[in-house]
């Protein structure tokens, strides 16, 4: 099923952008375990992981559609190229830009060479540059220039992933994605490190990581078979999955009901068009992806130049990086994405 213009997906991934740098905002001012949903729901979960999780059920539903529109298979990896790349390569440079402006070292910066890796290394994808010597040091994270980049390596994984049924006829789909959910969530569940240490750690990557998203990335994938045009309600489902990851929660079984009751909370609620909020990507743009790819850097920031408390960085953080997320969209990621059909 092709995806309506008019859905609340725009609004849910702002969302899920904001709650990451909520969540953030607790272990970066030093107090994690304070974190608002890690307290409602006794450890069980928490806003950044859960914002996650959801980003990469949406990212399935939206991508595996984006492969049945793609004409071939060069057109639909540089598609993903296009979407990831242009943000990223900006964001690293003004980075690099402002580190001569806090760097702290007791080297020169010319002759720290973790400044001049970090460009190539983050751009890897699969082998990211975490620090920078001699910034952002004797803070909480110490010396962490953007935490958030770890799960790019993931998302790229699963394009890759996704593009292999290219190849594979679309009568069996389904079955595979199926197979994909199960066998990711049995991994995880019974054994979370298996190929561990053989197989994912070779390619910067961690099993456990990966099981868990591959398992929510395709039950995303596998919600577009649902024909959501004959389902009049929808609202009713929401409802329902809600009530059950509330119970899930009480019960303490949330981390085993998640990975089936969040792909029809979000694609459910994404897939409908809601009065005012389905409408926000067509007002402000999908700034999602700039407000996460920015998000940490700007608070490292804000927390290395202000002495802010948790709730101040949350704020202050939420401003800029929705700013920053804004010019990301209209001035960089928007205008890649014109040239999304140069290589048909």
């Amino acid at each position: 099923m092709a995806v309506s213009r008019s859905n609340n997906f725009d609004f849910l991934r702002l969302l899920f952008a904001s709650l990451v740098i909520v969540s953030h905002s607790y272990p970066l001012s030093g107090i994690k375990s304070q974190e608002i949903l890690r307290k409602l729901t006794n450890g069980q979960a928490d806003f950044g992981g859960l914002a996650v999780n959801c980003f990469f059920i949406i990212s399935g539903y939206l991508i595996y559609q984006s492969l049945n529109r793609s004409k071939t298979y060069k057109n639909f990896i540089w598609k993903r190229i296009l979407r990831l790349y242009p943000g990223l390569i900006v964001m690293v440079v003004v980075t690099l830009i402002i580190v001569p402006f806090i760097y702290t070292g007791n080297e020169p910066l010319l002759k720290n060479t973790s400044y001049f890796t970090y460009l190539p290394r983050t751009l890897s994808l699969y082998n990211t540059q975490h620090t920078i010597s001699g910034v952002f040091q004797n803070l909480p994270y110490d010396g962490i220039i953007n935490g958030s980049l770890w799960t790019i390596c993931y998302e790229f994984t699963m394009y890759l992933i996704t593009s292999l049924l290219f190849f594979i006829s679309r009568r069996y789909h389904l079955i595979l994605i199926v197979l994909m959910v199960t066998i990711s969530y049995i991994l995880y569940i019974f054994f979370p490190e298996f190929l561990n240490n053989r197989l994912f750690s070779k390619i910067y990557l961690f099993s456990p990581n990966f099981y868990r998203l591959t398992c929510f990335f395709f039950a995303g994938a596998a919600m577009t078979f649902i024909n959501f045009d004959k389902i009049s309600k929808k609202y009713l489902i929401v409802f329902l999955a809600f009530i059950i990851l509330i119970l899930a929660v009480y019960l303490k079984i949330f981390s085993s009901l998640m990975y089936f009751i969040l792909p029809v909370l979000v694609i459910f609620f994404g897939v409908i068009s809601t009065p005012y909020i389905s409408s926000i990507g067509e007002k402000i743009g999908d700034n999602s992806y700039g407000i996460y790819i920015y998000g940490w850097f700007v608070q490292q920031l804000l927390l290395s130049l202000f002495n802010l408390n948790t709730y101040e960085l949350m704020v202050g953080s939420l401003l800029v990086a929705y700013i920053v997320g804004l010019m990301s969209w209209h001035f960089v990621e928007k205008k890649a994405l014109a040239y999304k059909n140069i290589i048909s």
